[in-house]
């Protein structure tokens, strides 16, 4: 059976989301909707037309990839491959190096896929590092936060705390593994203009009118039905309990929304210790994933 690549047209969309939801169990992550979609592909920086594709055979999806480059000069460009995997890791990496004149690919695949990671593998790409897939599940209320002493806590006002936020974020994660904070633009089309932001659910802490930490929340993501999307702490609040008191406070916040089970991802070798501090407030791991980079 032949295969044909070509890019996705918005009128795809639908098709493509149901491909990647069919597929999510045996991919070990969730499959994005339609809206999501939509989303990824007007990030800017990305265009649909020379940076995805989807394998069709007989008419019908049987696989999807995408490239996209790190912002920065590092020579990074991720790649998300589905399906009808070889064609469109030989797709992926032409277009590697095309935006990146001596590319380093990178791909993340479930630790538990064999088959996925051996063709991986067998293609030359190393294993450099892991990630976490945690959860906790509540059969009552759970535990209210304990702020440290001075914070007080509130939620996103947008057109007020859309810059502050941003550069919180890139305060907090600064340590974090080869972190380069996206454009302003680009941020805020992924974290803020997105059509599923909730405003009442991106918690921000505060001392003294300075924020010093958040988490960026959201209901129903993947098999959660609450999802801690982003949670950090300003590293001059760090180790005063500020990171806990912003979990626990989004436990609760979207206990109140109905969620009974909340996860979120982490870097396994996070150098604030951010995996025992989720394993503390009783989260669990439930996957991990393996980060695969190839030079080419």
């Amino acid at each position: 059976m032949s295969t044909e690549l070509r890019p996705p047209r918005r009128d795809d969309l639908a098709k493509v989301a149901a491909f990647l939801q069919s597929t999510a169990e045996e991919d070990g992550i969730g499959g994005a909707n339609a809206e999501e979609l939509e989303q990824w592909f007007t990030i800017p920086g990305f265009d649909a037309e020379s940076d995805a594709r989807i394998a069709l055979a007989d008419g019908r999806i049987v696989g999807y990839a995408d490239v996209t480059a790190e912002e920065g000069d590092r020579g990074h460009v991720w790649l998300d491959a589905r399906g009808d995997g070889s064609a469109l890791i030989d797709w992926g990496e032409q277009r590697a190096r095309e935006l990146v004149a001596a590319p380093t690919v990178r791909v993340q695949v479930w630790s538990e896929d064999v088959a996925r990671r051996g063709l991986f593998e067998s293609r030359g790409y190393d294993p450099i590092r892991h990630n976490f897939e945690m959860q906790i599940d509540f059969e009552g209320m759970p535990d209210p936060p304990a702020w440290p002493e001075g914070t007080s806590v509130r939620t996103f006002e947008p057109g007020r705390d859309d810059r502050a936020l941003y550069d919180l974020h890139t305060d907090a994660f600064a340590d974090a593994w080869e972190f380069e904070q996206a454009s302003y633009e680009r941020w805020r089309h992924w974290h803020v203009d997105r059509p599923d932001f909730d405003a009442s659910l991106c918690l921000l802490s505060e001392e003294g009118g300075v924020l010093t930490g958040f988490a960026l929340c959201r209901t129903s993501y993947a098999d959660h039905d609450g999802w801690v999307n982003l949670l950090g702490v300003r590293r001059a609040w760090r180790r005063r309990g500020l990171g806990m008191a912003l979990l626990r406070h989004s436990f609760v916040e979207l206990w109140n929304r109905e969620a009974r089970e909340v996860g979120l991802g982490v870097d396994a070798a996070s150098l604030t210790g951010a995996t025992r501090l989720y394993e503390r407030a009783g989260m669990r791991i439930i996957k991990q994933f393996t980060t695969f980079e190839r030079s080419l």
